[in-house]
């Protein structure tokens, strides 16, 4: 007996058949509905004669096939066991021991083509060599004496020497950095160029400690205020560019302020004494100063009057940070 589910749409009239889709062929159904369905049914499917008959047939066809595995089975156990049997009762051939050394083997006629027998070639005895008696050596006199008495043991005593420790190499001295050439947090000037074989980095300390310091009251003629006199300290330009750093054959510089502004001279405007107009017989030199009276600022080029009434003012720099000293 077989379910299957019949969907809601299929037509189902009495004895009506539905395909197996499993079984790959058509089935009969025996329903009492004459009329469509609105739900899904299971039915009970009943086997047709057909189906009865090979059921029967592959009932046959198994059994017969298990038979045949079950006697297949039994005749391979048989023959094994025959095999088994005949292998442990077969009896030990004889292994001819080896004749000696020079006796004669008697010669064994072998059977050859159509029942003829063939002679066995003959052998000739090999002499053997008889075996040389053995020298004993006569005992000697030494040997028959009595030991002599053995040398109590010596001590001896090696002395490995102590491995020589080699000197450790001394370390090379690190060459001290040359001055002012590191750059670092603190560095609040640069000298650049090409008059220069490299760059020199000043931090403010070193400044106020490299020597060439100034202090001197400036007068400036100027927009805002028109005149105004302060008092400045600082470093010597021209004491810092020849002395400090070394270089005196450059042509002339240029100042350059950390918003880019940049002022240029000669190296005659470097080197030259200014004056301050309200002081008679004053000498005031260009200089870097890092003080204005008394307070702190930032580093600021500051220079005098070249003549009386001169407008000096426009050419301080405020905020330097750089100067670029060129060769040419």
């Amino acid at each position: 007996m077989k379910k299957i589910l019949v969907k809601r749409y299929q037509w189902l009239r009495e004895k009506s058949t539905v395909p197996d889709e499993k079984a790959g062929r058509a089935v009969r159904i025996i329903c009492f509905f004459h009329e469509p369905l609105d739900e899904r049914f299971i039915f009970i499917i009943i086997p047709t004669g057909r189906e009865r008959k090979r059921r029967k047939v592959r009932r046959t066809d198994r059994r017969k096939e298990n038979l045949m595995r079950r006697l297949l089975a039994i005749a391979l156990a048989l023959c094994a066991l025959v095999a088994l049997c005949a292998c442990g009762a077969a009896p030990a051939e004889p292994t001819a021991s080896p004749a000696p050394a020079g006796t004669l083997q008697p010669a064994i006629a072998t059977a050859g083509p159509e029942g003829t027998f063939v002679p066995a070639p003959e052998t000739t005895p090999t002499p053997t060599a008889e075996p040389m008696p053995e020298l004993t050596p006569a005992p000697t006199p030494e040997a028959t004496e009595t030991p002599a008495e053995t040398a109590p043991p010596v001590a001896v005593v090696i002395t490995t020497p102590a491995p020589s420790q080699a000197p450790e190499p001394t370390p090379e001295p690190t060459p001290a950095a040359e001055p002012y050439s590191v750059q670092t947090a603190d560095t609040v000037l640069t000298v650049r160029g090409d008059a220069l074989a490299r760059e020199w980095y000043f931090t403010l300390a070193e400044l106020q400690s490299a020597g060439g310091y100034t202090a001197a009251d400036y007068f400036s003629r100027g927009k805002d205020p028109q005149e105004a006199t302060n008092s400045f300290e600082g470093i010597d330009l021209q004491y810092l560019l020849e002395t400090v750093i070394g270089v005196s054959d450059y042509k002339k510089i240029t100042v350059r302020a950390s918003d880019g502004y940049a002022y240029g001279c000669s190296r005659g405007s470097v080197n030259m004494t200014y004056i301050n107009e309200q002081v008679e017989g004053s000498a005031l030199k260009m200089i870097l100063a890092w003080s204005e009276d008394g307070a702190p600022i930032t580093l600021r080029l500051v220079m005098g009057q070249m003549a009386a009434g001169e407008f000096n003012r426009t050419n301080f720099v405020r905020s330097v940070t750089e100067i670029e000293v060129k060769a040419g």
